[in-house]
């Protein structure tokens, strides 16, 4: 009776089995809680990865950001050839971007529709994100562009595009300035220095 008490951690020596809070007990439990954290984080790793094959929403990959010339929805750039770039979220570790493709239309209803009648990058096998410059039909001044873009995860796997942005362009040409100098008329040099009659 003494070693099963012993054996118990001296709980409950009448009948010998072990209450909970004893020795044994503890133990037991402390492996239980091991085992089952090991399973969680399989599972969970086991999660992300038939996410990514199913493409669920666990495993979410987005373009955030988007920025022409490192404004968003700038006006009056006076670059021909601005310059994009546009930030990653996902939800899953390790994720990154293997390629890209960037669409630019002169109208949000053809962005919306696919349509990069401006520029249609392609596919571009490149994870760069930033500085990223349009290579695109000829702007012209005070022109309004539409732009949205795709990547493809590391998988090899296409997302969804991103949200369209929009810039606007400024006056590149000095043709592109229209108006007239506010001036007297002719003959007359200064009419506001002339009293009234």
């Amino acid at each position: 009776m003494q070693r099963q008490s012993k054996l118990n951690g001296g709980d409950n020596p009448s009948d010998g089995r072990p209450r909970w809070g004893s020795r044994l007990t503890r133990k037991t439990s402390g492996i239980f809680c091991a085992v089952g954290a090991l399973l969680i984080s399989n599972g969970v790793v086991a999660a992300e990865a038939l996410a990514v094959v199913r493409g669920d929403s666990l495993s979410t990959l987005q373009v955030t950001e988007l920025k022409t010339e490192h404004v968003i929805e700038p006006l009056g750039l006076d670059t021909a050839h601005p310059r994009f770039r546009w930030l990653l979220e996902s939800s899953q570790r390790g994720q990154l971007q293997g390629a890209y493709q960037i669409l630019v239309a002169s109208t949000l209803e053809k962005l919306q529709a696919g349509i990069g009648d401006q520029w249609d990058s392609g596919k571009v096998r490149s994870d760069n994100s930033v500085e990223v410059p349009y290579a695109g039909r000829a702007l012209t001044g005070g022109e309004t562009a539409y732009w949205k873009v795709r990547i493809w995860d590391r998988e090899g796997q296409p997302r969804a595009y991103s949200t369209p942005a929009v810039f606007e362009m400024g006056l590149l040409k000095e043709n592109d300035w229209q108006g007239q100098w506010i001036a007297a008329k002719a003959g007359v040099s200064s009419p506001l220095l002339h009293t009234a009659r």
